[in-house]
């Protein structure tokens, strides 16, 4: 017999758990989108980051959100102020403005030294990457 303790220790651990919340007005993720390998990684260069810059969740999505941005409230993003990246692979990426967290379509190549990942244009706040078949 389940206990009624138990019951209700169960109902307060699934109201607190936190799920990856994706903005209303976000890009739609390709069908043919595919997740990405955990070898695949992208690492702050320079001094600029305070940790990993990539948060990656089950969909094998990998976001990216810059610190003092209007979408860094959104639960499990990711907070830094990175914006330079090593990149080991080439990425799609739905890019996330600061002023309003409007999506856009980016691409993201491969580089090997300091590098932007899309032109700054009001700067970016949030960075949603896949890959694509």
């Amino acid at each position: 017999m389940v206990s009624f303790k138990s019951c209700v220790l169960f109902l307060v651990a699934a109201a607190t758990a936190k799920a990856a919340v994706i903005p209303d007005n976000a890009v739609p993720i390709p069908d043919n989108a595919v997740p990405i390998p955990d070898n695949v990684s992208a690492i702050p260069y320079g001094n600029r980051g305070d940790g990993a810059v990539y948060l990656k969740n089950g969909n094998g999505i990998i976001w990216h959100v810059s610190a003092g941005s209007s979408c860094a409230s959104v639960p499990d993003w990711l907070n830094d102020q990175s914006t330079e990246y090593s990149i080991t692979s080439t990425y799609t990426c739905v890019v996330f403005e600061h002023s309003d967290c409007s999506g856009r379509i980016a691409q993201i190549n491969i580089t090997n030294g300091q590098f932007k990942p899309v032109p700054d244009v009001g700067g970016i706040s949030a960075i949603e990457c896949f890959f694509v078949n």
